[in-house]
């Protein structure tokens, strides 16, 4: 069982300024035969489904894009979506997760190091990986 916290109202009093408010209650709900809220392993299949359809009939732009990210992560240290998106623009008709597809497919390249909000508009200040080789050792 959960509690879940609910507000409740004084009959004829719909929370007036200057007037007390009833107190919140304690109700008990039952979880019994709801969903997990996080499953790990079903999101990172969903996602990879969904990385899959994006993918399908566009692997040259895919191979085009993973090097231009390689290449900017050579030429500075690391690489993000934000500055790929600078150099190589979507396919016609291309769907914008085609830009994680990107990156998932050189996960064993490239590893994440660090997290920042885009400066992009319409990414509405959205986080977003910076990618940096992977060593030897790593």
């Amino acid at each position: 069982m959960v509690e879940v916290t609910t507000a409740t109202q004084d009959e004829g009093n719909v929370f007036r300024p200057g007037r007390p408010k009833s107190k919140p209650t304690v109700e008990p709900v039952d979880v019994t035969g709801m969903p997990e809220t996080v499953n790990r392993p079903l999101g990172e299949k969903l996602k990879d489904d969904g990385i899959e359809r994006v993918s399908k009939g566009n692997g040259a732009w895919l191979l085009m894009a993973r090097t231009a990210a390689l290449n900017i992560c050579k030429l500075n240290g690391s690489v993000s979506c934000e500055e790929l998106r600078q150099i190589v623009k979507l396919p016609p008709g291309g769907h914008d997760n085609l830009w994680g597809a990107v990156f998932s497919g050189l996960r064993k390249t490239l590893m994440p190091v660090s997290i920042q909000s885009s400066a992009t508009p319409e990414r509405h200040a959205g986080l977003q990986r910076v990618w940096k080789l992977r060593t030897a050792r790593e």
